[in-house]
């Protein structure tokens, strides 16, 4: 059974990406919520922003982990399919003599 070969400390938010994404995501949910039909608050274009920035942080952060949570699947994967197997064999064993 392979292990994880080896995890890399998991500092996604450190990142530019990430805080990129976020400001991207508050400006598109800003400008939605400028160029909605209806007058809008100010509380709704800030929670507009608020809401989109959340979005492209949460994005940000899951693109930047892709390869933490990766390695993390498929260790978790081998090691299901091989309590499956060992089951399977336990309740149909096989006889070569």
């Amino acid at each position: 059974m392979k292990t994880l070969q080896r995890i890399e400390s998991f500092a996604p938010v450190a990142s530019n990406p990430v805080w990129m994404t976020t400001a991207i995501g508050g400006t598109v949910g800003v400008l939605t919520a400028l160029m909605a039909g209806r007058r809008r608050s100010g509380y709704g274009t800030a929670l507009g922003g608020l809401v989109g920035g959340a979005v492209g942080f949460g994005g940000g952060v899951a693109w930047a982990s892709r390869g933490f949570t990766g390695a993390i699947g498929r260790s978790a994967i081998q090691k299901f399919n091989a309590v499956r197997d060992a089951r399977w064999l336990e309740r149909n064993p096989i006889n070569y003599a």
